[in-house]
C-alpha cells in the first residue's frame, strides 16, 4: 500500500495534550496474581470485554460512541500500569469500563490526569462499534485481525497515528467502516 494511502485513509492525528480519566494498576500486584508473560494482559482482557458489551449494546447512546484508549506505565517509579480515555468520555462508557476493572487484582484507583504529564500513548480506538489498534508497522495499517489474544471475538482494524501538534494539524480521526463492511473491508476514510 502506498504511503499516501496510509496517510490519508489509515492514520489518525491525535492530540498529545489532553485531559484524561485513567485507571491505575499496580504492576507488582499484577505480576504476583496473574501467571502471564505480559502483565497488562488481564487488563486488556477486561477492557475488550467492556468494549464488546458496548458494541453489542441495544442502547444506541452507549454503542454509538467514539474515544481513544491510552495505555502505558506511569507513577513516580513507573510502578503503575494505566489505561486512560479522554475526560469528556460519556459516564456510561466509563462506568462500564470501571465495572470490568474493579475486580482485577492490582486495581488501585481511578483519577484524572493530563497527557503528556501522564506518559500514556494511544493504543486503541473504539468508534461506533468498531475497534482499532494503533500500530507503528506500516504494512499492518488498514488490515484487520480477529481478536484472539483476549478472546472477545471482535474484529480489530489496524491504524497508525501521528501527534497532531507534532505535524501542526488539528486532531482528526479516520471514519469507522460501516457495520456491513467491518467483516470484509480493510479500508476506512478519514474525516476532514
Amino acid at each position: 500500500m502506498k504511503q499516501s494511502v496510509i496517510w490519508e485513509r489509515h492514520t489518525d492525528f491525535i492530540s498529545n495534550r489532553q485531559e484524561i480519566l485513567l485507571w491505575e494498576f499496580s504492576i507488582s500486584e499484577l505480576q504476583r496474581h496473574y501467571d502471564v508473560q505480559i502483565y497488562s494482559l488481564p487488563i486488556e482482557i477486561e477492557l475488550f470485554r467492556a468494549i464488546k458489551a458496548m458494541a453489542a449494546s441495544g442502547n444506541k447512546q452507549l454503542r454509538e460512541r467514539s474515544f481513544t484508549i491510552f495505555m502505558g506505565d506511569c507513577g513516580p517509579g513507573f510502578e503503575l500500569f494505566a489505561v486512560g480515555v479522554p475526560a469528556k468520555t460519556s459516564s456510561r462508557v466509563t462506568d462500564l469500563i470501571t465495572g470490568c476493572f474493579e475486580n482485577i487484582r492490582g486495581y488501585e484507583t481511578m483519577e484524572y490526569g493530563q497527557i503528556p504529564f501522564v506518559p500514556l500513548i494511544p493504543c486503541y480506538r473504539y468508534d461506533h462499534g468498531a475497534m482499532f489498534e494503533y500500530t507503528k508497522d506500516y504494512f499492518m495499517a488498514g488490515k484487520r485481525r480477529a481478536d484472539d489474544a483476549v478472546i472477545s471475538g471482535m474484529g480489530v482494524f489496524y491504524r497508525m497515528y501521528e501527534s497532531a501538534e507534532g505535524i501542526g494539524v488539528r486532531e482528526r480521526y479516520c471514519e469507522a467502516p460501516a457495520p456491513a463492511m467491518r467483516k470484509s473491508s480493510e479500508e476506512n476514510i478519514c474525516l476532514r
